[in-house]
């Protein structure tokens, strides 16, 4: 059986490629087969899928005053019972430190929706000194201020907030974050003092005084 003929290259000599060179002329492609270190290679373009793209991981910003028990919790918003007035936009679900039968809600600022009323007072679940929180819509007590925590409570797990509202005072409303999808955690909820939606509340009441 006849061995296969090899193609021979006319310009697959020095001269021939100076040849070409000379002329500004590309070297034909029998010339590039011949020397394919010398083969143009094709610009290499980066393709935008699953499969190619690297995308980084991005870590959650915790919000690091929230006690790591807590930050998996809810942040609900809490309407008055008697009049649906808006009192917070920053609550949780929380149980009575001295009588961990007794449900209420708290948060971590000064709610925009209830004024202290009346004077210190103390119960008998602690020495915590406490003053009642009414609703600026009616004026019926949703909750109470804790003004001086005992030492008992400071040193029990706390979610560090001092300001409660009675389970029978309030009624809530989960809190979605900024796209509106799913619930927003303590954990990724801003500071007070950064959280938009808390304090365009707020801009509005002080506007309105």
């Amino acid at each position: 059986m006849p061995e296969p003929t090899t193609r021979t290259s006319l310009s697959n000599t020095p001269e021939r490629r100076a040849y070409w060179l000379a002329r500004g002329t590309a070297i034909p492609t029998d010339d590039l087969s011949q020397h394919p270190a010398e083969t143009p290679r094709p610009a290499t373009t980066t393709r935008a899928t699953g499969l190619h793209t690297h995308i980084p991981f991005r870590r959650v910003a915790v919000n690091p005053a929230i006690h790591p028990q807590f930050r998996e919790k809810a942040v609900c918003k809490l309407y008055c019972n008697h009049c649906a007035t808006l009192m917070c936009k920053r609550g949780m679900k929380a149980i009575l430190l001295g009588n961990t039968k007794v449900e209420l809600f708290s948060t971590d600022t000064p709610p925009r929706g209830v004024q202290l009323i009346h004077l210190d007072y103390t119960t008998r679940n602690c020495l915590c000194r406490i003053r009642d929180a009414a609703c600026l819509g009616c004026g019926n007590v949703v909750g109470y201020h804790v003004t001086q925590p005992c030492e008992k409570c400071l040193e029990a797990c706390n979610n560090g907030h001092f300001w409660m509202f009675h389970a029978e005072g309030v009624h809530s409303e989960d809190r979605m974050d900024q796209n509106g999808r799913q619930l927003l955690r303590w954990e990724s909820l801003p500071r007070s003092e950064e959280d938009k939606d808390h304090l365009e509340g707020r801009a509005v009441q002080l506007a309105c005084r």
